[in-house]
C-alpha cells in the first residue's frame, strides 16, 4: 500500500515536470508562449517585431520560452519550432542557460535555420533565428 502511494506521488511529480509547472503557463506543453494580451485571453497572437542594427525589421512569428530548462531541452524545442515554421519565419528563443545560448547559433546549419542575433535581457538571452 505504501509503495502504491509513493508511486502515485512520483507520477504526479513527473507529470508536473513534463507539463512545465514552474510558475509559468505553457502552450500545449511545447514551451511555446505567445506574448501579449491576446495570449491571456486564450487567442493566438503575433509575438512582435525585432529591429536589427542595420535598421531592418522582422516580425516574430513564434516565441519559444525555455527559461529554467537545461540541455538538451532548449535545442529540442528550437528544432521543433523550426520544423513547424514556414520558410522565412523568425523565431525568438528565450533562454537563461548559457551553454544552451552558446549552442543554439551553432546548430542552425543542422536544423535548416539561420542565426540572426542574440540579445542579452535582464535575466535571460533572446536568441533570434530564421527558418531557411
Amino acid at each position: 500500500m505504501v509503495a502504491l502511494a509513493i508511486i502515485a506521488v512520483f507520477d504526479t511529480f513527473l507529470f508536473q515536470i513534463r507539463r512545465g509547472d514552474r510558475g509559468r503557463k505553457r502552450d500545449d506543453d511545447r514551451g511555446l508562449v505567445p506574448e501579449g494580451p491576446a495570449w491571456r485571453q486564450g487567442e493566438e497572437s503575433q509575438a512582435g517585431q525585432i529591429t536589427l542594427e542595420d535598421g531592418s525589421s522582422h516580425p516574430i512569428s513564434r516565441v519559444v520560452n525555455v527559461l529554467g530548462d537545461s540541455c538538451p531541452r532548449p535545442q529540442l524545442m528550437t528544432k521543433k519550432a523550426l520544423n513547424e515554421a514556414v520558410s522565412g519565419a523568425v523565431i525568438e528563443i528565450k533562454v537563461d542557460n548559457s551553454t544552451s545560448m552558446e549552442i543554439l547559433p551553432t546548430m542552425m546549419a543542422v536544423v535548416h535555420g539561420t542565426h540572426i542575433t542574440t540579445l542579452k535581457a535582464d535575466r535571460c538571452w533572446r536568441v533570434f533565428v530564421r527558418k531557411n
